[in-house]
């Protein structure tokens, strides 16, 4: 993207960053997420270079393949213990997976784009409100279908 479409978009109400920035993130919090992608990414090329496939992998690991697929994908309900485990069955040894976590850099950042909101106009702020009804005393809650 040139200067000119850049100050166009900026101009238009978009405001420029990184992921980082745009999500919050801490330094450390990139590091982390750095160090989990480097551990799958290692776990499936390990696996891979072993000639073993993910169900073979998920029976050495007593677990499914699709849990697996969600390690070697760095998802983030897998913790660092899964990790390391897949790590290990895949043949590392610690040292190698403290040289993996080690070797671990956050990516320069990239730029995104976010559209800054504008303020609404008078008209729009002045929305009308349902009116809320006041349960009598020992009213109950309505029934479900289930009921």
């Amino acid at each position: 993207m040139n200067e000119a479409e850049k100050q166009a978009l900026e101009e238009a109400g978009w405001k420029f960053g990184t992921a980082q920035d745009f999500l919050a993130l801490s330094d450390a919090e990139m590091e982390i997420i750095a160090a989990r992608a480097k551990l799958a990414s290692e776990v499936r090329r390990r696996r891979q270079a072993n000639k073993v496939s993910q169900p073979t992998f998920a029976q050495i690991l007593k677990t499914s393949q699709s849990r697996v697929s969600l390690i070697e994908s760095a998802d983030p309900g897998v913790s660092f213990d899964q990790l390391i485990k897949a790590m290990i069955a895949a043949g590392a040894t610690l040292k190698e997976v403290g040289e993996t976590i080690g070797s671990a850099s956050v990516a320069p950042a990239r730029s995104v784009r976010k559209r800054v909101p504008q303020p609404a106009s008078r008209a729009s702020r002045t929305t009308a409100r349902k009116p809320t009804r006041k349960k009598a005393a020992g009213e109950r809650p309505p029934r479900s279908i289930a009921d």
